[in-house]
């Protein structure tokens, strides 16, 4: 192949020779790419020409005339932005030493804004610009550092998401620690944080908010996990030589090596109280225009309580979940996760949010369905609210659980389910609310517990001290939960008449979206009554919050009802005998369960019985059926006609030799091709071919198989002999014309030897 010898037919090599080249006959080749690539000396020493460093530029940066075709418009722009990133030393020495070619890079930041920048070419911008944070990160951050507009440039143009992603390599890109803290420094004197926080004004369009909101929350991702990477690495001895090495000292005196590990002044102002105090009030001021800054504002606190969800998943094992505590243990230990800050601002604008929930409404009132039934909306705003308000919930902070219970607002979330019934991503969020509630009270009673007081002696006065409610008294008599569960579930069980392992049978067939999540609630409060550590807590409060009529329906209804539609719900809905576990099925059972009529399982086992009979267990031959004509010199004699006739045939085959399938091959010389010599025993009466199917192997110069069937048992062995003779006689005569040069004579003494056989 030609490419195995670096053959090549690129015409550039031929094309650099000439004097007057110009780029765009460059740029026209289908191969520049790759001989770029292969580090052509030639093209790469044409390419960092300064007149063509700042026409690749200008390609890459400047929006084509609309009067080219779709297909040659961009061809320029793509190829020359390809060509500046391929990581070639002497592009990028080029480019970042001609401070002329830099400005007029960045340009593209200065003369653009919002309304102008073409999303494309600002990929092809954030692209090069990458390429030179990444290989010259010194050089480049001195020369964007001299930009004191950097941060009015950058926030005008950030409707593309790709201007949001030159920033983040900043920090992404950056791999010395020193380097990495010039960046974070320099990114708060520009006070790029404020800046963002400004961006959330609804005098901004949605595209804004929305990559305001990413940029932010990445900001607050990458940070953490940075400082959190630093310190397991210190812990792990891998730079523990940074407190010994001067060299590995930071310059600014006023700042030590755990100082680096342990603090990031951007984040510090990402959590702070200030910034996201004034976060909140942006986006409630915008919230009566555009909904989308309130959206995107309640996502960056989602993001800021990110790590407190991280205990809650449920795919996690145990060791994995105390793995996910100890992280966030340690984040809180070195200031990654700044609770209090996050806490004191949710706490503030707790009764905004909460009268959104109640108050706000959605686009779309109502939903309707093909079939002309309508539902309520609930909208994305008060879904979003709602997820806010578990994650504070989860943090389980006293002050703003009880400014939960003081608002009310647990009665109202707890209804929504009810209100609607169809919206499962709003019943999912209900549950896990009403859990955590729950689970505060539990923990209170850990802490209150000792070895004089254990567990199951706490009762409901022993958390409700110094005017303090406990979730659960809240839930009880506040939110009247069990009048709410009794009679929802005694609506959904109106007209049930049974319910057996197989299906409901009810006289009126009723269908809700949120019987789910309602019995996995009902599961919950059941079970932490009758069998968990906190029972006696749950009674004592079911006793003193509860009407006694009302706590004996509840048990009613779970001992007779709820605990059989658990059993119907927990039954597979397909049973593939195939996924059964090995262990559970026996050696001699069967996946196919019989018929239970008798007939039917004799006519089964007939059938059974019939296939085994029929059934091929042996496709081999035994050692009686296979021909054997050396190791047996008796049952035919040498004077029959019918054998000599049969040797004749036998000689007359040139590079005639028995196949693989005869037993002994002991007695054959080397030279397989040469002609043998079949001899015969005198007696007749015996052959030394089997009465029954038997298989006579050959090999010429193709394979031949031929099966010797006798239709008689009585059959004298030379009358099938003669047979196979004949068989064997028209099997020369055409593979011989088949293997001869096309001459008429050959063809016609293989005839005359055929018929003299006859």
């Amino acid at each position: 192949m030609f490419w195995r010898f670096n053959y090549s037919t690129s015409q550039i090599p031929n094309l650099l020779e000439k004097e007057d080249i110009t780029l765009k006959e460059i740029l026209d080749e289908e191969d520049v790419l790759q001989e770029c690539k292969t580090n052509n000396e030639k093209l790469v020493n044409f390419l960092i020409r300064p007149e063509n460093l700042n026409q690749l530029i200008e390609n890459s940066i400047e929006l084509p005339s609309e009067e080219l075709s779709e297909k040659e418009r961009f061809k320029y722009s793509t190829i020359s932005c390809e060509l500046l990133i391929c990581d070639i030393p002497a592009v990028n020495d080029s480019l970042i030493e001609n401070e002329a070619i830099l400005e007029k890079l960045y340009s593209f930041l200065a003369n653009n804004n919002q309304e102008t920048v073409n999303p494309l070419m600002a990929s092809y911008f954030a692209k090069i610009m990458g390429c030179l944070i990444s290989r010259k990160t010194e050089q480049f951050l001195s020369f964007i550092q001299k930009k004191e507009k950097f941060l009015e440039h950058f926030l005008q143009n950030i409707n593309t998401s790709a201007i949001t992603d030159i920033l983040l390599r900043f920090l992404t890109n950056v791999d010395m620690i020193e380097t990495r803290h010039k960046v974070v420094q320099w990114l708060k004197d520009i006070k790029l944080v404020n800046g963002l926080v400004d961006l959330f004004s609804f005098e901004h369009s949605n595209e804004v908010h929305s990559n305001a909101s990413q940029l932010f929350s990445d900001l607050i991702r990458i940070s953490r996990d940075q400082i959190l990477n630093q310190r397991e690495l210190a812990n792990d001895g891998f730079m523990s030589v940074c407190e010994v090495n001067s060299n590995a000292q930071p310059k600014d005196p006023g700042l030590n090596t755990i100082e680096y590990l342990h603090k990031n002044s951007l984040l510090e102002q990402l959590e702070s109280e200030e910034i996201l105090d004034k976060l909140l009030q942006t986006i409630f001021l915008s919230q009566d225009k555009n909904n989308s800054s309130l959206l995107q504002g309640i996502d960056v606190f989602m993001t800021l309580l990110e790590p407190v969800t991280w205990s809650n998943e449920i795919e996690m094992n145990q060791s994995q979940e105390e793995e996910k505590l100890k992280r966030d243990r340690d984040r809180m230990e070195i200031g990654l996760f700044s609770i209090n800050s996050i806490g004191n601002s949710c706490y503030k604008h707790l009764s905004q949010l909460s009268d959104l929930v109640q108050k706000s409404k959605s686009r779309l009132e109502n939903y309707k369905f093909s079939n002309g039934s309508e539902i309520p909306v609930v909208g994305q705003i008060r879904l979003s609210i709602l997820k806010l308000f578990n994650r504070l919930l989860n943090l389980f902070d006293e002050k703003i659980n009880q400014e939960f219970i003081r608002l009310g607002i647990l009665d109202y979330i707890f209804s929504m389910m009810f209100l609607y019934k169809w919206n499962n991503f709003l019943h999912v969020q209900i549950k896990d609310i009403l859990i955590n509630c729950f689970q505060f009270d539990f923990k209170r009673i850990q802490s209150l517990a000792d070895e004089n007081r254990p567990v199951e002696q706490i009762r409901v006065e022993d958390l409700e001290t110094n005017e303090l409610k406990s979730f659960v008294h809240h839930l009880f008599k506040d939110c009247n939960l069990f009048l709410k569960l009794v009679h929802f579930w005694s609506e959904y069980f109106d007209g049930v008449e049974e319910i057996n392992e197989k299906t409901i049978v009810t006289s009126k067939p009723k269908s809700v979206g949120y019987i789910g999540h309602l019995a996995l609630i009902t599961n919950f409060i059941y079970k932490q009554t009758t069998d968990s550590n906190y029972s006696a807590f749950i009674k004592d409060c079911l006793n003193k919050f509860v009407d006694k009529d009302l706590v004996e329906t509840w048990e009613e209804m779970n001992e007779n009802k709820i605990n059989k539609l658990n059993t119907l719900n927990s039954k597979d809905l397909v049973q593939n005998p195939f996924l059964i576990n090995s262990a559970c099925v026996s050696d001699t059972g069967d996946f196919i369960e019989l018929p239970s009529d008798e007939k039917m399982n004799k006519k089964f086992s007939e059938m059974h019985q019939e296939m085994k009979i029929n059934c091929v267990q042996d496709f081999s031959l035994s050692e009686s059926q296979i021909v054997n004509f050396s190791s047996k010199q008796s049952g035919i004699d040498s004077n029959d006609d019918s054998a000599q006739m049969f040797e004749q045939v036998c000689q007359q085959r040139d590079n005639m030799n028995f196949g693989t399938s005869c037993p002994d091959t002991s007695n054959f010389d080397d030279d397989m091709w040469v002609k043998k010599e079949i001899r015969f025993s005198e007696n007749q009466t015996e052959s030394t071919f089997d009465v029954k199917d038997n298989w006579a192997v050959f090999s010429t110069e193709k394979d031949f198989k031929m099966k010797i069937e006798h239709k008689n048992i009585n059959d004298e062995p030379t009358s099938c002999i003669k047979k196979y003779s004949e068989k064997v006689s028209n099997y020369s005569s055409s593979s011989s014309s088949s293997s001869s040069d096309g001459s008429s004579d050959s063809e016609d003494d293989n005839q005359k030897n055929v018929n003299t056989n006859k």
